[in-house]
This record gives structure tokens, C-alpha cells and sequence, in this order.
């Protein structure tokens, strides 16, 4: 008994010493991702101090070449710093355990070729054979950011490290219920990596040669999180590849990681449609004319499906795949807003973009440009071109998502200004002088008309100079109005302006405003004001 006491005593010391040990391990591993999100966080603001006087410097026309190339190097080297920071917050979530997984169902393929695409700009510059064999990949379980750091981290290292005129290949393959995603370039001889070590954060083969920083130890690490592997081979001489497998079915995925919007399951209320012809959806009436519209333009089929696949559930979409493709469509439908590549064959988007701004009919709608080309000067000549925004390729499907999110609520607060005044004043709710000036004609129109009951949506449209379509799309833009809801409402305020200064009945000042039937004006009157006409005039 005696034994038997001391051995359990030694037992629960030995326990206790283990959980405390534990304990502090714990502690110490909160205390370390606290102090990387800290210091991270930390980073950006004098990071974000350099920047404001590098942009400054850089724009200005006066700056010799010699000078600007110098300035240029230290604005690319201080957005490096940015994305190493953004890798240790990704970094400290992963090893916190608060990095989430969020799968969802959607087209992997269509988001796997587009993540590659975006880094054909970067291959042409360096003159590297750059080959992508992405399989259709439709019914897939995945998480779109996870995804698009892998390929993002996996790609910049394979551009890095291949020699001008190397090869660089991207495949994926479905095998079964998983996903094989291999990334291969070729290598400057006898500086092939130690395969132990390459996902070592800040790894570094010899003096020689400059390390791999955290980008493939943050792939190694998300990889892992979604229950997947990730393998380095040498498939021939001064040849490096990357394979990942991950799972792509359902199952393998527990509820909690799935996100609450599925790409594909969710029920749609909004018709999803996409049509790459303008007949196919112009022929339609003035409530299909009420849905929301994204027109995108891009040369790319696997960017231009992607950036369908990601807004067809909040849009009706119309593609075109060129910029006089794009100028056609954007007339004809009158979009809500434009995503639009730059750099295309023939009409290229800054040219899209300066045509569309200074064309009354299309003025007002927001374009987001988007562009391989990262420079500053390449971004302040999208945005001088009339550009609402401006993204880099290779972008991330969120950030594109915010910015078509923050557009479409600065034009929706634009049409709260336009509230229940008596008379229209254009310069309250325009966007631009173009837009100030199409309300300016509106109201022209309404001066000479607006009492005439015969006036009809189709002479209102004749009389501004567009089709009843574009009238019904610009004046819904610009005030939430369709044409004959907007007719209305300035005879509801004519009136009511009449009801507080004349002693005229009801029924006369209904048809002086252009209505004829006394009884419809005062159901619409209340409609508006919550009050018949009578009860309003003794307010």
C-alpha cells in the first residue's frame, strides 16, 4: 500500500507538473502571436508615413529619371514590407488558432485560372514560358481566400526565383474527392533548395542566394488548416514543383468551417442570367429594367468568369470581352456599374473609361479599372481617365467585393439627397457636370411640360434626347425613380406646393398639375405625403 501511495503521489505530481508546464507553454504561445499581431499592426503606420511622401515626390513631372527610378525602388520595396506584414497578421491568426476557414460550393477551376492569369504580366516581363493546364473544376467545396493566398504566395515565389526565359508551370487536376495542384519552375543551376528546410520561415539556401521570407511557411500553414499536403519535388534537372492536395468534397469539411452563402446552393431572388449578347437582354420591359446591372469587360475568359461567378447572385450580368465591345454594351444597357480590365487589344479601358465618362447617357456610372500594371503613374492615369477605383491584378475576390460594395452605396446615398423639394435641383443629386446638365434638360422638359396630362414617358424620353431604356436607367441612377414614377412625383410636389399657397380646390389643382382623374391624384397624393390633399392643405 505503501508503494502503491507513493507511486500515485509521483504519478499526480508528475501530472500536475505537466499541466502547469502546459500551461505556461500556452501562455507563451498567446503572448508570442499577441506580440506578432501587435508589432504588425505597428508596421503600418510609419510604413503608411513613407508612402504618403514617396506619392508626393512621384507625382510631381519635374523629377529626373535617374531620380523617379531611385523613388520607384523604395515605393516597390515599402509595398513588400506592406505584404510581409499582412503575412505575419495571417501568420499570428494561424498559430492563435482564430483563423477561420470559411468553404463555401463553387467553380475552383474558374477562381484557379484566374489567380494564374493575373500573373501573365508579370511572366511576359520576364520573358518566361508561362503555361497553365487548370481542369474545369464546378462542383468543389473551398475556401476563395485560402485559395487565392496559396496561389498568390506560390506564384510570386515561382516568378522570383525563375531565371529570365525560364518556365513556370500551373496544373490542377481533380483526382477522386481531391484537388492536386502543382506549381513548377525551373531554377538558375546548383541553387535547388533543401527539401527540409524551404518552408523554414525566412530560409536561406546559401549567402549567395536570397531567402524565401514566411510567404511558403503561411502556405505550408493554410494548406494544413484545410486538411490538406503540401509536397516538394524535383521532377527534373534545375526543375522545382510545388504539389498541394487538398479536399474538395463536402464531407470533408466540418459545418462549422462552411460559410453562410454558398456560390451555387443558395436560393437566388434576383434573376442570374448572364448573357454575352445585348439582344438577349434588352428585350425587356421597365420592371426587368429596374434590376440591378454590372457590366464587365475583360479580354480574359477565366477573369472575366470569374468576376461573373462572384456578383451573378447580387447582378444581372452582361459581359464583353474587348473595350468597343464594352462601349456598345454600356450604352445600350445602361449598367449599374463597370468592372473593366485596362490593358486589352483595340480599345483598351482608360479609353472605355474616358468614353463612357463624357457621354451623358453613361456619365454617372461607377468603373472600377482593373490592371497588372502596379505603378503609381499607372493608377493616377486610370484615375485622371475618370475612374471611380482602381485594383491591381492580382487582386482578392474581397477586395473587389468591397469596392463594388462602398460604389454602389455612395450612388444610393447620392439618390437619398433627392428628397421630397418641390422643385428639382440638379446640382444637389449630380454626380458629374455631364449629370448636372442631363437634370438640367429634365427640368427643362418638366417646365415646359409638366402640367400637360398628355405627356407620356415616350415623349419625355424623346424631348431629353435618349431611348425610354437609358432615360429609365440614368434617372433611376441618379434618383431612385423610374421616368414615370419621376413625372409623378414633380406633379405630387407642383401640388402640394399649390395646396399650402392657393385657395383652388382639390380636383383643380389635380388637373392643373396634369392629372384627370381627381380621384387617382388623391389615392397618389396620400400614397407620397400619408395624407389626402384636403388634410394637407390645413396642415
Amino acid at each position: 500500500m505503501g508503494i502503491t501511495s507513493l507511486a500515485g503521489i509521483f504519478l499526480f505530481i508528475l501530472f500536475r507538473n505537466r499541466q502547469q508546464t502546459n500551461k505556461k507553454l500556452k501562455e507563451i504561445d498567446s503572448l508570442k502571436s499577441r506580440f506578432f499581431a501587435n508589432i504588425s499592426h505597428e508596421f503600418r503606420t510609419p510604413l503608411t508615413l513613407i508612402n504618403a511622401p514617396l506619392e508626393k515626390k512621384l507625382s510631381s513631372p519635374e523629377l529626373e529619371s535617374e531620380e523617379r527610378s531611385e523613388l520607384e525602388l523604395m515605393e516597390r520595396n515599402s509595398r513588400r514590407l506592406l505584404n510581409l506584414v499582412d503575412q505575419l497578421l495571417d501568420l499570428s491568426k494561424l498559430e492563435a488558432g482564430k483563423y477561420r476557414l470559411k468553404v463555401r460550393k463553387g467553380d475552383l477551376g474558374t477562381l484557379l485560372k484566374a489567380s494564374a492569369s493575373s500573373f501573365q504580366f508579370s511572366a511576359s516581363e520576364q520573358n518566361l514560358d508561362y503555361v497553365k493546364k487548370i481542369n474545369d473544376l464546378k462542383e468543389a467545396w473551398y475556401d476563395p481566400d485560402l485559395i487565392e493566398k496559396i496561389m498568390a504566395n506560390l506564384l510570386s515565389n515561382a516568378m522570383k526565383y525563375t531565371p529570365n526565359g525560364g518556365e513556370v508551370l500551373v496544373e490542377a487536376i481533380a483526382v477522386k474527392n481531391r484537388v492536386i495542384i502543382r506549381v513548377t519552375n525551373s531554377v538558375v543551376p546548383g541553387q535547388l533548395p533543401t527539401m527540409d528546410k524551404i518552408f523554414d520561415r525566412f530560409y536561406q539556401a546559401s549567402d549567395q542566394t536570397e531567402g524565401v521570407g514566411i510567404g511558403l511557411s503561411l502556405v505550408k500553414e493554410l494548406v494544413e488548416l484545410a486538411q490538406g499536403k503540401i509536397t516538394l519535388e524535383h521532377p527534373g534537372d534545375n526543375k522545382l514543383q510545388f504539389r498541394i492536395e487538398l479536399p474538395i468534397s463536402e464531407k470533408a469539411f466540418p459545418v462549422a468551417s462552411r460559410a453562410d452563402l454558398n456560390l451555387q446552393d443558395q436560393p437566388n431572388t434576383r434573376r442570374t442570367a448572364v448573357v454575352e449578347s445585348v439582344e438577349d437582354q434588352l428585350e425587356i420591359d421597365m420592371e426587368e429594367g429596374n434590376e440591378e446591372i454590372m457590366l464587365v469587360v475583360e479580354d480574359h475568359t477565366e477573369i472575366r468568369q470569374l468576376i461573373k461567378n462572384t456578383f451573378e447572385d447580387r447582378y444581372r450580368i452582361v459581359l464583353a470581352k474587348d473595350g468597343e465591345e464594352g462601349i456598345s454594351k454600356a450604352v445600350e444597357c445602361i449598367p449599374d456599374i463597370i468592372i473593366s480590365d485596362i490593358m486589352m487589344p483595340g480599345t483598351d479601358g482608360l479609353e472605355l473609361c474616358e468614353h463612357l465618362k463624357n457621354d451623358e447617357r453613361t456619365s454617372h456610372v461607377p468603373i472600377i479599372l482593373l490592371t497588372a500594371r502596379a505603378g503609381e503613374e499607372d493608377q493616377y492615369e486610370g484615375l485622371s481617365a475618370g475612374a471611380d477605383a482602381y485594383v491591381t491584378k492580382p487582386f482578392k475576390i474581397k477586395m473587389l467585393n468591397a469596392r463594388v460594395t462602398k460604389l454602389i452605396e455612395s450612388r444610393l446615398n447620392l439618390r437619398k439627397r433627392y428628397s421630397q423639394e418641390v422643385i428639382l435641383k440638379p446640382k444637389d443629386i449630380a454626380i458629374s457636370n455631364l449629370d448636372e446638365q442631363f437634370l438640367e434638360k429634365v427640368q427643362g422638359v418638366l417646365d415646359e411640360r409638366l402640367t400637360d396630362s398628355g405627356l407620356s414617358v415616350q415623349e419625355f424620353s424623346s424631348a431629353a434626347g435618349m431611348s425610354r431604356m437609358q432615360l429609365h436607367r440614368k434617372l433611376k441612377a441618379l434618383t431612385g425613380l423610374s421616368a414615370s414614377e419621376f413625372i409623378r412625383s414633380q406633379r405630387l410636389k407642383l401640388a402640394a406646393s399649390l395646396l399650402k399657397t392657393s385657395d383652388v380646390n382639390v380636383s383643380q389643382i389635380g388637373y392643373e398639375v396634369g392629372f384627370n382623374d381627381p380621384s387617382y391624384f388623391s389615392k397618389c397624393f396620400k400614397e407620397t405625403y400619408g395624407v389626402s390633399p384636403t388634410e394637407y392643405s390645413k396642415k
